[in-house]
């Protein structure tokens, strides 16, 4: 029986997808503080458990928890923000 090396059982890659006209910083602590471009793509390799934050306003806000479900996916971020932001509207 095979296993996967430890690295490829930790991570997940996959694909950040600024569908939007407008940049979206991101921040992924302990990694790096993108800026998706306009209509612009990011691979990323991110261990699992790590959170990915979106800005609003100076203020920062889950995005998401990198798990392995997100393996070779591509990820509409404005999309997500947006149904974040609903989210947390609606918890309030």
């Amino acid at each position: 029986m095979f296993s996967q090396p430890a690295h490829q059982q930790d991570y997940a890659s996959f694909v950040l997808h600024n569908e939007t006209l407008t940049s979206i910083p991101l921040s992924i602590p302990g990694v790096m503080n993108p800026n998706l471009t306009p209509l612009g793509y990011s691979g990323v390799s991110l261990a699992l458990g790590q959170e990915v934050f979106f800005m609003d306003k100076k203020k920062k806000y889950l995005l998401l928890t990198v798990d392995a479900s997100l393996e070779g996916d591509t990820l509409e971020v404005g999309q997500l923000i947006k149904t974040r932001k609903q989210e947390l509207k609606n918890q309030q």
